[in-house]
């Protein structure tokens, strides 16, 4: 827990010190795959110290986080005071100490997430226009907890901006200065690029640009441990974030022909992945036998989602309509509801879960995904669950509807079968399901 009488707070407001708190209690621990005491999200605190940009931003996080948990409801939908009360009326306990000051009321949660998300953007914006500042390690960071800041609102919105800023700020950075970001932003470059790898593997092609130039994605993959702040195995990452470039080519919008032979190599990657040997590799320093156990399990979640992503674009791609596609079964069993528990494990898989949702043809498998959803919102209090459980269902609808309006005789698509990719491609929000 953090000294809240430390120097660092000095110049803090009552509720503005409850919320760092807070933000190092309980949100550091959910935004990576798993904390330690060396949490790089925990280590961005003492930035508050000289970038009141940051500490917007993590004011901004920890309210919303702190609402969602009040209220059991996301806190777009808590629109105005009379919303707030009714979800859940009277006063906040008081946060910490026994001043009156150290009240917040609960009807004024979402004007303080609001105050502190504009006061982000207006500290951002003047670092932006500051040549000396936009280059600072605190501006990659600010942009960085507004993407998160995105997710755990909604999962829509803004956060491609932020993402597309993210990725100006290192590719200007790469170009004119000799000391690469990852050098003093440790896993913070790592994780623009898993929310690039991710946000643009189901959004409309072309909403986002092309990834990282290669020396920058090579700095990365130096830098990494070979797990991303969800789990993933990093070689895993690369490969959807491959298939994602492809299928961005698959949509004649630009000139490079599609990679086939790449696609089926990667494709075979995916699918020979040794999840066991990868768990081993990532935990030699670590003797917890329980850790090795979670790498085996997430890590098999991310190779079986990834195969069915891959499966599909190279399906599209090579506009095979015979070609299997992996059975949406296996995935399922990795983890069950709702026995699952592990905290860990559960936080991590939104975007596994919601591939799984799209891809699969058996009602009991959507009962699941929703199932499941449900249960990651609970335990993350980030609504991009929300969104992805309600994006589903709008998916499922489009299908039975068409299904529904087959004419006799014509033959019709069922589950796995279904270019489900495609018609994410129509949707008219950008989601980031991380």
């Amino acid at each position: 827990m953090i000294a809240l009488t430390e120097p660092l707070f000095q110049d803090l407001d009552l509720a503005s010190r409850f919320f760092i708190d807070y933000f190092s209690r309980r949100v550091c621990p959910l935004i990576v795959w798993r904390d330690t005491v060396d949490n790089k999200y925990r280590g961005i605190i003492p930035l508050i110290a000289s970038s009141p940009a940051v500490t917007s931003a993590i004011l901004a996080v920890a309210s919303v986080h702190f609402t969602h948990g009040l209220t059991g409801i996301p806190i777009l939908s808590l629109r105005s005071k009379t919303a707030i009360a009714s979800a859940s009326g009277g006063e906040m306990p008081m946060l910490l100490s026994n001043s009156a000051d150290a009240y917040l009321s609960k009807s004024t949660l979402f004007n303080h997430y609001l105050r502190s998300k504009t006061d982000c953007l207006k500290h951002l914006a003047a670092a932006l226009e500051d040549e000396d500042k936009s280059q600072c390690h605190s501006t990659l960071v600010t942009i960085v907890l507004l993407t998160i800041l995105e997710a755990c609102e909604s999962g829509a919105g803004s956060w491609t901006i932020h993402l597309e800023g993210a990725k100006r700020l290192l590719t200007d950075r790469a170009r004119t200065q000799s000391q690469p970001w990852h050098i003093d932003s440790p896993g913070v470059v790592n994780d623009v690029s898993v929310f690039q790898t991710f946000g643009s593997s189901i959004t409309r092609p072309g909403l986002l640009s092309s990834s990282f130039s290669t020396h920058i994605i090579q700095s990365v993959r130096n830098d990494s441990l070979g797990v991303s702040l969800v789990g993933c195995p990093s070689s895993i990452q690369s490969a959807v974030e491959f298939f994602s470039s492809q299928r961005r080519l698959d949509t004649g919008e630009t000139e490079p022909p599609i990679d086939v032979i790449g696609l089926h190599e990667s494709l075979l990657h995916i699918q020979g992945f040794d999840v066991d040997a990868w768990a081993a590799a990532v935990s030699l320093n670590n003797v917890d036998k329980d850790t090795l156990v979670d790498l085996q399990h997430i890590g098999t979640i991310w190779k079986l989602s990834a195969e069915i992503y891959a499966s599909r674009i190279f399906a599209n791609v090579t506009r095979d309509p015979a070609m299997p596609m992996p059975s949406v079964d296996d995935l399922v069993a990795e983890y069950p509801l709702p026995e699952l528990e592990d905290v860990d494990l559960i936080k991590c898989v939104t975007w596994p879960t919601f591939i799984a949702g799209a891809a699969c043809s058996k009602l009991e498998h959507r009962e699941w995904a929703l199932g499941a959803c449900e249960r990651i919102w609970k335990v993350s209090l980030s609504a991009n669950a929300k969104s992805a459980a309600l994006v589903l269902m709008n998916l499922w609808k489009k299908q039975d509807l068409r299904n529904v309006q087959s004419s006799a005789g014509m033959e019709t698509q069922h589950g796995e079968d279904t270019d489900w990719l495609s018609e994410l491609s129509s949707l008219e929000d950008a989601w980031l399901f991380l």
